[in-house]
């Protein structure tokens, strides 16, 4: 679509060419910054629709560019990783203007001559070089157009004066088929006789000299208007330029004088201050940038103005305005982005900030409510009372984007911590103030602390129950003591029912005794309670193992289960109790005072305390659910 290549000499037929199509394909905005990267990541951390289809229109446009450049073009796309940028970069070295190529320009079109040239080429290099001279600045080019009328020669049968003289001066393209039209007919009639020098001072010095009082009088430097950005003709602006559709012209406009007459015709206002409205019941900005974590709006509420014109709400939340010495909390902000200017409600201010505010004809004044300090104070502009949000922490507005403090939910913050544990969280953010996004709770669960910091997994609870008591037996052996008891006891037996939970405690001084302790407690247990045991379950101590204690199981037909090697978990009834026993028994001896060597005692005591309190999940005590007394 671009017939050419991009070569050192040909920028400006290149970036005309390129113009419409951008236009044609609406791709203008990723070029002059009007459609502008969107975050890559939304608030909860997934990937942005946006950005995706954003990264993907700029890499194409990216890669069409690199397909029209030269070989020695090619090595300025190093380094470049979009289309802006690379356009950007093209720009200021191929495109790029100073005083001394102004001067330049000028010098050659004071030196331009006609000679032996047809009109077509004569006014095809004056167009040419006008053209270059409107991109490279925004001087009006009227003296340039009596320098090209100057160096015509006086043999036309329209004197060049009277060009030069037409008001208001006719465009380019007139004055190109003005020059040609007389040329043909004065040619055949006659030939043009011999070369001719114009002269150049004359035309520019029209405006000053003495001699030429009809080309200075009646003009006035205080009248004058802009000159239009694309043809350079005063009689009117850019907006109502016919040229400005007119691809072969505005094609050549640099895309930030495009940008800026975008900006000029939608007159949409990016100033980042604040008006104060004391008639706005909310903050209202019409840019999302001003607003910390934004929160989509799906209710169909508009804002109204004065033409009765509903404009769509699309985001709120909350922001902050900054002032030299203090920051101001701004609550309940909509982003409304058709509106012209932010809105700073006089009523949501002052009940956010316990502030006082005061206008008067000097400006607007924010006090402290109760002791009278002055906080902030902003001017009068065009009836209007702005407050400016200044740069925190003294950093330049340019930069200060990427400093400004955005309120994040407790759970962000305890990820960026390194996910402290809870005490040490609760320290961090008491002390340091940090900025959280709504009223959690600093104690809440984390999936990935549990996950990293347990030692293990956790197991799945049991969801198998038994009918009946003494259905299944847990059996587990403590020990050894730390201290002996005062009977010798370094060990102990503890046996739980799966029914009912109940306990028994049988203290030993050896691991030998636990064949012949289960044996009285099988004799003794199943008359008391008139069933049978059937299962008992334990780990693969020697103690259950031995080859006396499974012929009496094989005898009365019991079954014997066994927990894995090394996991405890799965015997976690008898371990679980065996914890609750050594906590209770501990705090027994600790109260009473009693030395340790007297643990069986105390042990004892806490098994018949345990069997008769009611225990979590059930309203009756393991005693009552086994032998249906109270």
């Amino acid at each position: 679509m671009v017939p050419i290549k991009l070569k050192r000499s040909n920028y400006l037929p290149w970036c005309a060419l390129f113009a419409p199509i951008l236009r044609r394909y609406k791709l203008l905005g990723l070029i002059d910054g009007t459609e502008p990267c969107p975050a890559p990541f939304l608030p909860d951390r997934s990937i942005n629709p946006a950005f995706e289809s954003w990264y993907e229109k700029d890499q194409n446009l990216l890669i069409w560019f690199n397909s029209t450049l030269s070989e020695e073009v090619i090595p300025f796309t190093v380094g470049v990783s979009s289309s802006r940028d690379l356009w950007l970069k093209f720009e200021q070295r191929f495109g790029g203007v100073s005083d001394a190529h102004i001067h330049q320009l000028r010098s050659r079109l004071q030196c331009i001559q006609k000679n032996s040239q047809s009109m077509a080429d004569y006014l095809q290099q004056e167009l040419s070089m006008n053209r270059r001279k409107q991109l490279a600045s925004s001087a009006p080019t009227e003296p340039f157009h009596a320098l090209s009328v100057q160096a015509l020669p006086p043999l036309l049968p329209t004197p060049p004066q009277a060009f030069a003289a037409q008001q208001p001066p006719l465009h380019t393209s007139s004055r190109y088929n003005s020059y040609r039209g007389r040329n043909n007919r004065f040619s055949n009639n006659r030939g043009l006789r011999g070369n001719h020098r114009g002269n150049y001072t004359h035309g520019f010095t029209s405006g000053f000299n003495r001699g030429h009082n009809s080309s200075s009088r009646g003009s006035s430097s205080s009248g004058a208007r802009n000159s239009c950005q694309i043809c350079g003709n005063p009689s009117h602006e850019a907006i109502d330029c016919f040229d400005r559709m007119n691809p072969d012209i505005s094609g050549k406009i640099p895309p930030a004088k495009l940008a800026a007459m975008c900006a000029h015709y939608h007159s949409k206002s990016s100033s980042p201050s604040w008006l104060i409205d004391s008639g706005a019941t909310s903050h209202i900005t019409n840019d999302i940038s001003n607003i910390s974590s934004p929160s989509p709006y799906t209710g169909e509420d508009k804002v109204y103005i004065g033409d009765g014109k509903g404009l769509s709400i699309t985001h709120t939340g909350s922001s902050l305005l900054h002032a030299p010495h203090h920051s101001f909390k701004l609550n309940n902000v909509l982003h409304v982005p058709q509106m012209k200017h932010n809105l700073l409600s006089a009523f949501q201010f002052v009940n956010d900030n316990s502030c006082s505010l005061t206008l008067d004809s000097d400006g607007s004044y924010v006090k402290d409510r109760s002791t009278g300090k002055m906080l902030l104070r902003g001017p009068v502009r065009d009836g209007s009372y702005p407050l400016q949000s200044f740069p925190s922490s003294g950093i330049s507005s340019a930069s200060s984007s990427a400093f400004v403090s955005i309120k994040a939910p407790v759970k962000i913050w305890h990820s960026r911590l390194g996910h402290p544990s809870s005490p040490i969280f609760r320290k961090v953010i008491s002390s340091n103030c940090l900025a959280l996004h709504g009223k959690s709770s600093v104690d809440f669960f984390c999936s990935d602390c549990a996950i990293a910091k347990n030692h293990k997994l956790s197991f799945s609870p049991a969801k198998s129950s038994t009918p009946h008591s003494l259905a299944l037996i847990h059996c587990d052996v403590w020990g050894p003591a730390p201290v002996p008891s005062v009977s010798g006891f370094q060990y102990y037996l503890l046996l739980v029912d799966d029914y009912t939970r109940y306990s028994w405690f049988f203290p030993l001084r050896r691991k030998s005794e636990v064949f012949s302790t289960f044996v009285n407690f099988k004799n003794y247990v199943e008359k008391c309670v008139g069933n049978k045991i059937k299962t008992i379950r334990s780990d693969s101590g020697g103690e259950f193992t031995s080859a006396s204690f499974q012929s009496y199981l094989n005898l009365h037909g019991i079954s014997h289960q066994y927990s894995c090697p090394h996991t405890p978990e799965q015997n976690g009834c008898v371990e679980r109790k065996h914890r609750h026993l050594v906590e209770t028994a501990r705090t027994l001896l600790v109260a009473s005072q009693v030395p340790s060597v007297y643990w069986v005692e105390a042990f004892s005591t806490a098994i018949y305390l345990i069997n008769r309190l009611p225990i979590s999940g059930l309203l009756q005590s393991p005693w009552e659910l086994l032998f249906h007394t109270p």
